[in-house]
């Protein structure tokens, strides 16, 4: 039995190139494949500067080549997405590599709610620092503020130690 041979799309013989028809055969089936240029080159006998300067003086060849390129890599999900439909693993796996963000391991870790602060230590705000805030806004008659909760045991924000409200006691 032989392998099947890749269909052959978009390999139009461009008269433009230098390079002989069945080096041009080759380079098509390797990016059918998926290669990267470089290794393309290699497979077809290519040097990959070779490569590059022909990519310079005819732009559709270049084209063409990641046509094809393309073409591998579209037939390659396809026959994944068909498969999947049949296995569930396969259909998870294609979900994780298609949709990391969604459907990774990192999507687990990342909080669906941006936590700003949780991890800046210059974001920590004491109760002290808001004492200070609301006495300054008092101070230049910004508003008042009704604080009900105690902090540290202490009403209207005065923490334990702060200074604030110790004389009052």
């Amino acid at each position: 039995m032989t392998a099947a041979q890749p269909v052959e799309r978009g390999t139009d013989w461009r008269s433009g190139t230098a390079l002989e028809p069945a080096t041009w055969h080759r380079l098509l089936q390797a990016f059918d494949a998926g290669a990267p240029p470089l290794l393309a080159c290699q497979y077809a006998g290519v040097r990959f500067e070779v490569w590059l300067a022909e990519c310079r003086r005819t732009p559709e060849f270049e084209l063409v080549a990641q046509r094809v390129r393309a073409s591998g890599a579209i037939a390659c999900l396809m026959f994944i997405q068909q498969t999947a439909a049949t296995d569930w693993k396969v259909a998870a796996e294609f979900l994780k590599l298609a949709f990391p963000e969604f459907f990774g391991t990192r999507a687990r870790e990342m909080p669906s709610v941006e936590l700003i602060g949780d991890e800046d230590p210059e974001a920590d705000v004491s109760p002290d620092d808001v004492a200070a805030v609301l006495r300054i806004l008092r101070a230049n008659g910004l508003g008042e503020v009704e604080l009900t909760a105690e902090v540290d045991g202490h009403p209207n924000g005065h923490a334990a130690g702060s200074g604030a409200g110790e004389a009052a006691e």
